[in-house]
């Protein structure tokens, strides 16, 4: 058995089968074809809150009540969420998200309904959508033809949380089942203090 020359414990190399069918699995797909394998898959969910607030200097060289610049807030506090995918896949094109889709599943894996009309994070509208496909590549075995798909999507909320975090949810790709154990929806309550100062 060998040594770890770094920790000096013997280190246990197993042999055996990996079984696919795994009900605990969180694999959407536990084939054996190459349509269930992914290259690359990224999905990354961002949120920007523009509070219309802006700084203004104060003309006077004595400042104001002590202070050299003012707020002053313009209108209603808007927020973007923006979805940057990419995806590669060898043999086929990859599944990508659809800019409906993606927001309907995200909605839905958080318990709520994309149908609801009462207000809260299931009004946002789609503004904008961008995807790029890179040139085909071969594999390493020079016949395998690789695909890969870039996009981006962005959404406007109507009814903006006002705690950007009840907004926010982490996204599922498509090689990854719908599984309650998956908690999907970020708690606004998972802040510290102190991490940031200004």
């Amino acid at each position: 058995m060998p040594i770890d020359p770094l920790i000096g414990a013997a280190a246990f190399v197993g042999v055996g089968l990996i079984t696919k069918d795994d009900d605990d699995g969180l694999f959407a797909r536990p084939g054996d074809t190459p349509l269930d394998i992914y290259d690359d898959y990224i999905i990354e969910n961002r949120y920007y809150k523009d509070g219309a607030t802006y700084m203004l200097g104060v003309t006077d060289p004595g400042g104001f009540f002590g202070a050299a610049a003012s707020f002053v807030q313009l209108a209603k506090p808007t927020v973007l969420w923006v979805a940057d995918w990419t995806a590669a896949r060898s043999h086929h094109p990859p599944e990508i998200p659809s800019a409906f889709g993606i927001q309907r599943r995200v909605l839905e894996a958080a318990g709520v309904s994309a149908n609801d009309d009462n207000g809260g994070p299931t009004d946002w509208g789609l503004m904008d959508q961008h995807v790029g496909m890179r040139h085909i590549e071969l594999a390493p075995d020079g016949v395998t033809p690789t695909y890969r798909i870039s996009g981006v999507y962005v959404f406007g909320a109507l009814n903006p949380d006002e705690n950007l975090l009840k907004d926010a949810y982490y996204p599922r790709p498509a090689w990854m089942k719908r599984d309650g154990r998956v908690q999907r929806r970020h708690n606004g309550d998972f802040v510290a203090d102190g991490l940031l100062k200004p």
